[in-house]
């Protein structure tokens, strides 16, 4: 129901073909979600951009009806197998490390899951997420569903998504990418305070909706920039998952500070990366740091630390951004 979509919720519209319906119908179209392992729960936090693909139905006879069916009014069924490798083949479509691969989808899914990054499982009704064995059978009823469970959160690197030229073109917001420029420039603009805080004038007494700005006069040679990743109202509260694009060099505040001494020294350089992963109900901490003395990028979660290459600085789960002033460190 539309009362029920917030406002922070992220809504997917695809266009599907069009099936034939009823009895006569051969195929079903399913979503597929993405989930983190440890738990089935139907109730486990989503991630990531779920994608649709095609079933195709098998039917038993009305008097071979599947023995693990518990809709007796269904005798639709999906093969475990069938299933399961469709899925696999569509998934690894939408995965980097072989998006661009020249080996056809099977292959490419058989290259993809060794190890295995993520399980499949399906769900009916209220019971919980499972598995199936290659020859069990499916049965397809009406709260039928699909998901792929991750062994982490960080092996889910989707291959970038064409978009449309309606949503490329400026006039639609959807389109529009969010950069650090554009949430520095709302985080100086002036802004009208709402109702209920009004400003009250220290000479007439009179209370009005005053204009508040923000600006910035001196610049640290240490740039801290904590990005909005979590959001509380009084009904909801929810995680702030849109991805920003930020620079790894070249940062120019001048544009934000007001002191024109502080405009000759305003260019600063990415040297580390705190990200948050997981929700509010739970999540995990990692920081990205760059070697001073070999100059490379680091990946440092818990005890583990592992080189990783610079285009993979840039996340959506970027919660803190530690920039330092160029040449701060040879003038110290």
């Amino acid at each position: 129901q539309l009362q029920s979509i917030l406002a922070n919720d992220k809504i997917y519209a695809f266009e599907c073909p069009d099936l034939k319906e009823g009895k006569d119908r051969d195929n079903v179209i399913i979503a597929v979600n993405h989930k983190l392992s440890g738990g089935s729960s139907y109730y486990e936090q989503e991630f990531g951009t779920p994608f649709l693909l095609t079933l195709p139905l098998e039917r038993s006879s009305s008097s071979a009806s599947s023995s693990s069916s518990r809709y007796e009014d269904e005798d639709e069924w999906i093969s475990a197998e069938r299933a399961q490798r469709i899925i696999r083949e569509k998934a690894v479509v939408y995965m980097e490390n072989t998006h661009h691969s020249t080996s056809s989808s099977s292959e490419a899914a058989e290259a993809s899951v060794s190890p295995p990054r993520f399980k499949i499982m399906f769900k009916q009704g209220y019971d919980d997420f499972k598995e199936y064995k290659d020859g069990e059978k499916i049965q397809f009823g009406r709260s039928f569903e699909a998901a792929l469970f991750w062994e982490k959160k960080e092996y889910y690197k989707p291959a970038g998504i064409k978009k449309d030229k309606s949503l490329q073109s400026s006039g639609g917001s959807g389109g529009e990418v969010v950069t650090l420029e554009g949430c520095l420039r709302s985080f100086t603009k002036e802004e009208l305070l709402s109702a209920g805080n009004e400003y009250k004038c220290d000479h007439c007494k009179h209370e009005g909706r005053g204009q508040k700005k923000l600006d910035l006069w001196r610049l640290p040679n240490i740039l801290i920039i904590q990005l909005k990743r979590f959001q509380y109202t009084r009904h909801y509260r929810s995680k702030i998952e849109t991805y920003v694009e930020y620079p790894l060099e070249g940062l120019d505040m001048s544009p934000w500070t007001k002191s024109k001494a502080q405009k000759k020294d305003s260019i600063y350089d990415l040297f580390a990366v705190s990200c948050h992963g997981g929700g509010l109900g739970g999540g995990h901490y990692w920081a990205y740091a760059k070697n001073l003395i070999d100059k490379k990028w680091y990946t440092l979660n818990d005890s583990s630390v592992s080189q990783m290459s610079p285009e993979k600085v840039k996340t959506s789960e970027a919660y803190l951004l530690f920039y330092v002033r160029r040449g701060a460190a040879q003038k110290k």
